[in-house]
Formats: C-alpha cells, structure tokens, sequence
C-alpha cells in the first residue's frame, strides 16, 4: 500500500509520467509484491484492486522483455476467480461480488489509458476519462 501511495503522489501530483525511472520502479515493487501474495495465496489479494489500479495506470509498454502490462492483466484475471472450499476456481458473477463490476470497469479504464498513451511519455488523467464515459469507480 505504502508504494501505491508514493505512485500516486509521485505520478499525480508531481506529474511523473509513466516512463520515468521512479515511476518504473515503484511499479516494478508494486507488481512484485501483488504476484507474491497471489502465488501465496495470502489472504487479502483482493483488498489491492486499488494497488492494481494505480500500479497499472503507470505501465509502460514491454522493453527489454519486462512486459508490466501483460502482468497487470495477469493479475486482473486472477482477482476475477475465486477459490471455492472444494479448491474448484469458479468465476465471480455479479450476483456473488458486486466488486466484480469494478474490476471489470477498471481493467477497462486502464486499458483506455493505455490506448491513449502507448508509450507512456504523458500522464493520461483517469478522471477525465471517467467523467467522459459517464461513470463512477468505488475502490473497497
């Protein structure tokens, strides 16, 4: 949580844009951390949509065989399943988890913020995007 929050700061209110080496950085940790506790499975993966949402606005497009995007995504997928007590992976419905549309509007937007800046040299506000497509995001 602690280096979602300096992304935020650093990328939003400093200005950062996606491809300098501070953001990278932070976002690198960031992706770590999260693989860790899904490969763990410890408890409260699902608590970092935020993390996720943050850490993913500020990927850059794949370099030197670091494909942040594509771990994003991986990790989007992951929040989307959950684990049954029979240990059977079941996808989350809109009937099981009213968080699942979150998720999926969130992947959206991140998506569309990558669209807009395939190269990650500018900061894309999400905000404006939001207001744009008519949405609200909550993040609990």
């Amino acid at each position: 949580m602690r280096t979602a929050c300096l992304l935020l700061i650093r990328s939003y209110i400093l200005t950062h844009a996606p491809s300098a080496i501070d953001i990278g950085l932070l976002v690198r940790q960031n992706l770590s951390l999260m693989e860790t506790m899904h490969e763990q499975k410890l408890p409260g993966l699902a608590t970092t949509h935020w993390v996720l949402f943050i850490t993913a606005l500020n990927c850059v497009p794949s370099k030197n065989g670091k494909n942040e995007r594509g771990r994003v995504m991986s990790l989007y997928q992951s929040m989307m399943w959950v684990e049954r007590s029979d240990n059977n992976k079941e996808r989350l419905t809109r009937s099981d988890d009213i968080s699942f549309m979150h998720l999926t509007r969130s992947r959206r937007l991140v998506e569309e913020v990558w669209n807009r800046n395939q190269e990650g040299e500018m900061l894309v506000d999400w905000v404006d995007i939001l207001e744009q497509w008519g949405w609200e995001m909550f993040f609990v």
